[in-house]
């Protein structure tokens, strides 16, 4: 299997959150991931949508996707919320 870098450092992300997890739970703490690909209204999306093969891949991926593109005004409520006791109710995702 090949794999390029986005694939590689999701992979990575994911089994760090994983390890973490684990190495914690113990203690009762919990390990949320908010990991998106792509987050517009940022450096890294100008820089990604700069080039033209790029922005192409991403300006059809934005317009199959329910959602849409993610914003930072978007995330940080969800990041604000992960992080308080609340939280606590959501289930656990081993299978990823």
């Amino acid at each position: 299997m090949n794999l390029d870098f986005d694939d590689r450092e999701r992979a990575f992300s994911q089994r760090g959150a994983r390890t973490l997890a684990l190495a914690v739970s113990r203690q009762g703490i919990r390990v949320n991931l908010l990991r998106p690909s792509l987050v517009a209204k940022t450096k890294s999306y100008e820089r990604v949508m700069s080039g033209e093969a790029s922005r192409k891949i991403f300006e059809k991926a934005a317009a199959k996707s329910k959602l849409g593109v993610p914003v930072p005004e978007g995330l940080a409520p969800m990041a604000v919320f992960l992080s308080n006791p609340y939280a606590i109710r959501l289930p656990d995702r081993r299978s990823a």
